[in-house]
């Protein structure tokens, strides 16, 4: 890691980088803005050391082998009682011990959806209220539960977590990885972008049944990652893809390599992968994106291009499919043990 990268990471821990932003959209002058930046350095440095020591006062942890719980995730969600119940009980059957679930203002029946994970206490819920939330909810959940967990992924209500072979264990593979590399704080995982299988309509049944193509890699979407990190490795949460690590410590990909923020080109999937559903079928992206985007905020709804962009249906990939039985057992089991 560069004094460069160390920078960049105390300028996001000040605030600087919005100071920043704010000088150059008001000032234009190349000259001008090199010289706040300068100054600026300064600011970044005592204000993000102050920032980090006021993290580590927080975030106490134990040895990661006697934390209680091995692998977890944090969502934030919006109205996604379609396909919930399916994410909760694929996860499960992944081996993931806890989510930490903030409902972002849902209007829907999500919590009801999942009502009978939240009393057994896989899902620890939370509502978090207004726009632009999801690194404030990634960031209180590391503050608040990252002490009590070896790793932790976060990823969207679209996006399963999927071993490339079947029967691997994600937690043996993320232990096997991080053995080899113990200097790592993070795994990044590519997504696996699934196109709407040509559907017009949403089809009745489970997303992992009826979306069941996906794009090539090296087309739209595929570079981009999605992270599992080692919690005391990580200060906080300023892009939904990637988080500020600590001075000295990278994120890397299956092979090891250096991933230094949310692009990763690779040839193939290794390891594990993120099947990300990202269109589904047409009519439900219409429908769904009319909502916006969780970076940008309700008043920025994708546009319908951003459909024909990542509608790519080239291989025929039913890896996810194939857990298929299971999670149906998962969430038979949940509905009938409240009802």
């Amino acid at each position: 890691m560069s004094f460069h990268d160390d920078l960049i990471r105390l300028n996001v821990l000040s605030g600087g980088i919005k100071k920043l932003h704010s000088f150059n959209e008001k000032h234009s002058q190349r000259l001008l803005q090199l010289g706040y930046r300068v100054g600026l350095m300064f600011y970044d440095i005592v204000v993000g050391f102050s920032r980090i020591n006021a993290i580590k006062k927080i975030m106490v942890y134990g040895a990661p082998s006697e934390r209680p719980i091995r692998l977890a995730a944090v969502v934030i969600a919006k109205n996604e009682s379609e396909y919930i119940s399916e994410w909760m009980a694929y996860h499960k059957l992944q081996g993931f011990e806890r989510i930490y679930l903030y409902d972002n203002d849902s209007t829907d029946t999500m919590k009801e959806c999942i009502q009978s994970y939240i009393d057994v206490g896989f899902v620890v819920y939370h509502q978090i209220h207004g726009n632009k939330q999801q690194g404030n909810a990634y960031t209180h959940a590391l503050h608040n539960y990252g002490c009590e967990c070896k790793y932790m992924a976060f990823i969207d209500c679209d996006e399963f977590l999927t071993p490339c072979k079947q029967g691997d264990k994600l937690i043996d593979l993320l232990d096997a990885t991080f053995e080899k590399y113990p200097q790592a704080a993070g795994l990044a995982v590519n997504w696996c972008m699934y196109g709407s299988s040509h559907l017009e309509d949403k089809p009745e049944g489970m997303l992992i049944d009826n979306f069941v193509w996906r794009a090539n890699v090296g087309k739209p979407g595929t570079q981009i990652i999605k992270s599992v990190i080692r919690p005391e490795y990580c200060l906080m949460w300023a892009h939904p893809h990637y988080p500020v690590y600590r001075l000295g410590y990278d994120a890397i990909d299956y092979n090891g390599n250096i991933v230094k923020m949310w692009e990763n080109e690779i040839r193939d999937y290794q390891g594990m992968m993120i099947c990300h559903y990202f269109t589904k079928s047409k009519n439900q992206w219409i429908e769904r994106r009319a909502m916006g985007q969780c970076s940008t905020g309700v008043n920025k709804p994708r546009p319908i291009d951003d459909f024909y962009r990542h509608d790519n249906n080239d291989i025929l990939d039913e890896r996810a499919k194939m857990y298929s039985g299971k999670v149906k057992e998962i969430m038979k089991d949940y509905k009938q043990m409240f009802q």
